[in-house]
Order: structure tokens, then sequence, then C-alpha cells
């Protein structure tokens, strides 16, 4: 099943619902842009599991959660890349990191909550763009920290955060007096 469709005619949240409302495994792409001529780091990519968001990612190399999880300084590159290499590859990478004692339960949800519930929140303010839904795609088991939430709660946490980034940005413009979100650029 490929379902495409743009911004103006359903919404990202409307999109999220339909999905865990189906229970589908797949991929939804989102590419945005005034005019959609599309540069690298204006798509988003998001898997689902049975309806439940389970990855996020803005490319495709497998790497961002690696990335992410070097980048809060939890364990070294080193270990993370020879560990990558001997996971299972029916096991998220997440888990396996879990189960070998150089990640927490705590650093699986911080990082779930980075790669995946901060991404969605600032994809919903897309005002134009357009995304696809592909249910015959592989899930990354690289990207996939082992935590999923149904849509719903996707949904309700995304709206949050967008509420409480807009609040900050109000307070804070940039020298021209716009604002800047940079999840997507």
């Amino acid at each position: 099943m490929k379902i495409t469709t743009c911004l103006s005619e359903c919404s990202l949240p409307e999109m999220l619902e339909f999905i865990g409302y189906i229970h589908k495994t797949g991929l939804l792409t989102i590419r945005a842009g005034p005019e959609l001529k599309i540069r690298t780091g204006k798509i988003q990519y998001i898997w689902f599991s049975q309806g439940h968001v389970v990855a996020a990612a803005k490319r495709l190399d497998n790497q961002g959660l690696l990335r992410l999880i070097n980048q809060q300084s939890w364990c070294s590159d080193r270990v993370t890349s020879k560990l990558a290499q001997i996971c299972p590859q029916d096991t998220a990478v997440g888990e396996y990191l879990l189960s070998q004692g150089v990640l927490q339960a705590q650093h699986l949800q911080r990082l779930f909550s980075l790669q995946v519930l901060q991404p969605i929140s600032t994809c919903f303010s897309l005002k134009k763009g357009r995304f696809e839904f592909e249910t015959k795609v592989n899930l990354p088991m690289m990207e996939m920290t082992g935590v999923s939430q149904s849509t719903t709660e996707v949904t309700l946490v995304a709206q949050q955060m967008l509420r409480r980034l807009n609040k900050v940005s109000s307070r804070n413009p940039t020298r021209t007096g716009s604002y800047v979100n940079t999840a997507l650029i």
C-alpha cells in the first residue's frame, strides 16, 4: 500500500492517527518546502510498526541513532560502532546496547525523545509539503531504540513540545525578528 498526499489535504497529526488506526507497519516520508524543491535535510522519515511510531531519521544511512548516542557521550564511538556491527539483525540497536550494559533504560527514553518526538513536533508546524506512506519497507533496526509509542501519544507529546517551542521562540526572536526552527533544515 502506498499513500501520497499534501499537507493542504491532510495534516500530519491526521496522517499519524490514520496510520495508528489501521495498525500498519511502514515508512512515512515527509518532504517540506514551499516549492517542494527538496534539499537534503528537508526530508524527515518516520517508521511505524503495527501503528506505533518506532523510529525517525533525516537520512536513510542507518547512522542517525549511533550519531545521537555518541553526541550524548554515554559511551565511545568505538564501542557503539563495534557493538552495532555484532548486533543481531532482528534486534533494535538500542535494545541491544541496553542488554550489553552500554545504555540504561532512561537513555533509550531520552534518545526516543531526541530522535522521534522533537523532529515530529517540528514537522507539525509545516504549512506546505507532502508526505508518502509506504508499507513495503523493512524496519531500520539500526535506527531503533526499542522504544515505541502509539500515534496518539506521539501526537499529544509533539503538540505539547511545539507549544513550548513557540512560547520560547516568541520570547527569543532572531536578529531579523523572525523565528528559526532548524529540525528540518
